[in-house]
């Protein structure tokens, strides 16, 4: 009987990550997946979205041509079936690349829904309806998430939609009410409005992103205005009805409102049933997640679990690091989670990269807050650009000058937040980080200067 050292239900970035890492370390792992490789974030989520938004940008900069003393025939339009072909190609190198790094590791990947049946077993059904059993001293559970609906809003793929459909969409929606204005909904606002769509976006918190700092948020929601996307926070929808083929969307404040399509975008909610958790006695939270320690271990011995069914930071990125914090326990490395300094990319237009703490959560620790501030537009490289808009803004201790945040709003903010992320793990103070030279002209100027502000 063949025995494995990690079996993974689940085949996305939290368990292929793991998978290719033990493989490093001279151990055999197998992952189970009833569809195939990449999971969510690549087939569904994070590549598929990006690539359409990528898409749409350049779109937005041909409308805007004449700014950089270009002329173009006019006649130029947005072709979502070729945007959405296009994806696609892009989605199955990538998945080739991951059977590549499998192949080459010598990682099994085994297709069909896995259920543990024991604490080294995993039960495999296959498409066909066949069954296996998988042996292995560890299991990794990686099942990862799915679009969060409500009872009231019925998904039929068609009149309501998640995030699923919306990166699949054979035609642009005249009119697309994105109920949720959270970073997938935003992002997908900007895409569907650039290339065409009226577009409302419905939050019912007092702002958008209302997870990212303030100041975040209010710039974005006057972007989304100028970029004529129709914002209405503090607001919720009390009920919808099909009528043919628009959707009559109801107010609690008694407005109503007729759009083509609804899309739910309110959050993922955890794949954590039919996996056999019970049969050995898993704890799973309230909210459907998994419950593990800092090592990534669930309270059953030689079980973990990583990404979003873990609940912690539903972002690839972490469930990347999670599945590689798994890895190195299972290989006799101690290795405890850090959620510190994780940053965030969401990418509107313009972007927001972020990391560390806001202004207001530095304050409610009981922190003595300094703000350092530089505006975009004040840069040589953004005017050359034509993209102006935007900030950086940095959250740092008036006591010792630690730097306790990073905030950008820019073009490439994703990949700036970076420089944050490097100077909170090294320890740089406010003051060495504005002492450091930085090129010109670029973007990255904009963090030097706001530490020097």
């Amino acid at each position: 009987m063949k025995i494995y050292d990690l079996a993974v239900i689940g085949g996305g970035p939290a368990g292929y990550h793991a998978a290719i890492e033990l493989s490093k370390k001279n151990k055999k792992s197998i992952v189970i997946d009833e569809k195939t490789l990449g999971g969510t974030c690549l087939h569904l989520g994070c590549i598929p979205s990006k690539s359409l938004i990528s898409s749409a940008g350049l779109f937005r900069n041909l409308k805007k041509a004449n700014d950089y003393g270009i002329t173009l025939n006019e006649n130029f339009s947005a072709d979502l079936q070729l945007m959405i072909s296009k994806k696609n190609k892009i989605v199955s190198n990538l998945e080739k690349g991951i059977f590549n790094l499998f192949k080459n590791h010598g990682v099994e990947f085994v297709q069909g829904r896995g259920e543990i049946q024991e604490v080294n077993r995993v039960r495999v059904k296959n498409m066909n309806e066949e069954i296996s059993d998988i042996h292995a001293n560890n299991i990794l559970i990686a099942t990862g998430s799915r679009p969060r609906t409500l009872p009231s809003f019925p998904i039929d793929g068609d009149k309501i939609i998640t995030s699923d459909h919306a990166v699949n969409l054979e035609k642009i929606p005249k009119r697309l009410l994105v109920l949720g204005g959270g970073y997938i909904g935003c992002e997908l606002a900007c895409f569907y409005n650039e290339i065409g769509s009226e577009v409302h976006v419905i939050e019912g918190l007092e702002s958008l992103v209302p997870n990212l700092d303030s100041d975040i948020s209010k710039f974005l929601e006057r972007e989304f205005r100028k970029q004529k996307i129709k914002v209405r926070t503090n607001e919720f929808v009390s009920g919808i009805e099909i009528q043919n083929d628009e959707v009559l969307v109801q107010f609690e404040n008694g407005e109503e409102l007729v759009v083509d399509k609804i899309l739910i975008a309110i959050g993922r909610s955890p794949n954590s049933e039919g996996i056999g958790l019970e049969n050995v006695g898993i704890k799973i939270e309230s909210n459907g997640t998994i419950f593990c320690d800092e090592n990534m271990r669930t309270n059953v011995e030689n079980i973990y679990v990583a990404g979003d069914v873990a609940g912690r930071i539903m972002l690839a990125h972490v469930a990347s690091y999670e599945g590689f914090i798994v890895a190195e326990n299972i290989s006799g490395i101690p290795a405890k989670i850090d959620y510190s300094l994780v940053p965030c990319g969401i990418f509107t237009y313009p972007e927001i990269g972020s990391v560390g703490l806001s202004e207001k959560d530095a304050i409610s620790m009981g922190k003595s807050v300094k703000i350092s501030r530089f505006d975009i537009r004040g840069l040589g490289k953004a005017h050359a650009d034509r993209t102006i808009e935007g900030f950086v803004k940095i959250v740092s201790c008036a006591e010792d000058d630690s730097i306790l945040g990073m905030h950008i709003v820019s073009s490439h903010a994703a990949d700036l937040v970076h420089e944050g992320v490097a100077a909170m793990k090294g320890g740089i103070k406010i003051e060495e980080l504005g002492m450091m030279i930085h090129s010109h002209p670029t973007l990255s100027e904009g963090i030097m200067l706001a530490a020097l502000s």
